[in-house]
Order: structure tokens, then sequence, then C-alpha cells
């Protein structure tokens, strides 16, 4: 079926989370991305990040990435590659042709019932401009449990999956919250606003493991089309304003010249 299809690429992605999690110092981020242009039309990126240390113990990452479906299904996959940041990345993008198709792209890679899901992108158009509202909960209240399923546990021989958060954090050296870290980044069309930090014009939250989060986040932009008419109209009426005091300035002249008469000592 599409969905459990869909479903393994995701689990690929993270494949490598639990193993590393038993390795003290290691760190995993896992960032989710979605941008949303002025025409409704964007893009949804998931992306796994591995600090330095967990990328060493994992040299051969590139060949255990199960990736063909996400491709098959009309995703971009890129990495692992060392970025920036130092952190070692394999992204996931696919674009989306309206808002109504955002949450069924995040779905495609997370599953519908997976911790990121009921994302909801909405447009309310007016006739100067666009009201934009975005929506979805993270639900981390599972911990590890929530990124497994069968065909992961059957890829690690059953082993490590298995364990509780506890047991793989005392595993970890440290509380598993510090160990596996999360992003969500929303940019909507105009200055954003919501419930999360705003950073660089985007709406950015940082679910923590164990934890559920609703999103929300809103936006006000302004029609291209309606503002270039308003602008123009704007502009023709500002003219025709000075025109027309100019005529009644004018005119004013003129009649204050015929009540005066002619001036005195004049040969009129």
């Amino acid at each position: 079926m599409r969905g459990d299809r869909a479903r393994r690429p995701w689990r690929a992605l993270v494949v490598v989370v639990p193993v590393l999690l038993l390795l003290a110092g290691c760190q995993v981020h896992t960032r989710v991305a979605i941008d949303v242009d002025d025409d409704g039309s964007g893009r949804v990126e998931v992306a796994v990040g591995l600090d330095e240390d967990a990328a060493s113990r994992v040299p051969e990452l590139a060949d255990q990435l199960e990736v063909g479906d996400l491709v098959a299904d009309g995703w971009e996959v890129t990495g692992p590659a060392r970025e920036g940041d130092g952190r070692t990345w394999i992204r996931a993008s696919k674009p989306f042709a309206s808002v109504e198709e955002a949450g069924l792209v995040l779905d495609e890679v997370t599953g519908a019932g997976g911790p990121f899901r009921d994302l909801e992108v909405r447009r309310r158009p007016s006739l100067v401009q666009d009201r934009w509202d975005l929506a979805a909960t993270v639900d981390l209240r599972d911990g590890l449990a929530g990124f497994s399923d069968d065909a992961l546990r059957q890829r690690l021989d059953g082993t490590n999956v298995g364990l509780s958060d506890d047991e793989v954090a005392a595993q970890a050296g440290r509380p598993l919250a510090e160990v596996v870290t999360f992003e969500v980044v929303a940019s909507l069309p105009g200055r954003v606003a919501g419930n999360g930090d705003v950073a660089d014009g985007r709406s950015v939250w940082r679910p923590v493991l164990g934890e559920r989060l609703e999103l929300s986040a809103s936006s006000t932009s302004w029609q291209g089309t309606s503002s270039l008419w308003l602008a123009t109209a704007a502009a023709a009426l500002a003219a025709l304003v000075v025109v027309l005091l100019r005529r009644a300035v004018v005119g004013a002249r003129r009649r204050r010249r015929r009540l005066e008469g002619p001036a005195v000592g004049s040969d009129a």
C-alpha cells in the first residue's frame, strides 16, 4: 500500500537514531520546514542532522539509507553531507502546488499518524489582502516508540528499539531530550506571528521528546495586483486633487480681481 511505502522511507531517514542514542556524546537533530509562497504553493523538507561524533560512528550511512520509495514519490533526497553548522545532514524535500496539498505531502514522509501530523495551511483572500493560517501537531509523548515500526525493528534485529526511553537515556549518559532534539520551521507570506519564536521572518518551534505541542502561525500579505491597482488609483486621485486645487485657486484670484475693479491710477 502507498501509505506503508510512504512511511518506510521516513523510518529509513531516522533508522540510525536508536543506535546512535546508545553512544554517549552523540546528538541527533530532526528538522521539519514548511515554506509557503505567495500563490499558495511551497515546499516541505524533513531533515535529520548528526553531530560530528554521531556521523563519525556511521561512516557508511549513505549505503544504509533506503530512499528509493521517497524518490519514486517525487521527493528530492540529498546527503548525508556535512554542512556549515558542523552537522551531517540527510534531507528530503518535496514541493506542493497548493495549500491543500501541504499536509498530504508531510504525511507522505512522516505518516498520517506519525509524530508530525495534522498540518493544515489555509488562505483567506480578500480584495487587497490574504490571511494565512498554519496549524499542526507534534506529538512526541510516545518517545522513541513514536518513530518505530515493525520494519525498523526487523532492520535492527529486534534490538535497541525495544529499549525504554529511560534505558536509552541511561546508556547515553544524559537526558533523552538532550540527545534527540527537534525543530519545526514555518514560513508564510507576509509578517508571521504565532505561538512559536520568530526568527528571520519565520515561526520556529522546538518540541521536546515526551511532550505534545500544538503549532499555530498566521500572517497577512498584500495581493500584488490589488496593491498595484490601489497605488495607481491613489496616485491618480492625488493628481486629480492637485488639479482641482489649482483650478480653485486660479478661479478665486480671478473673482477677486473682478470684484476689486481696475487698479487706481490705471488708464482704464
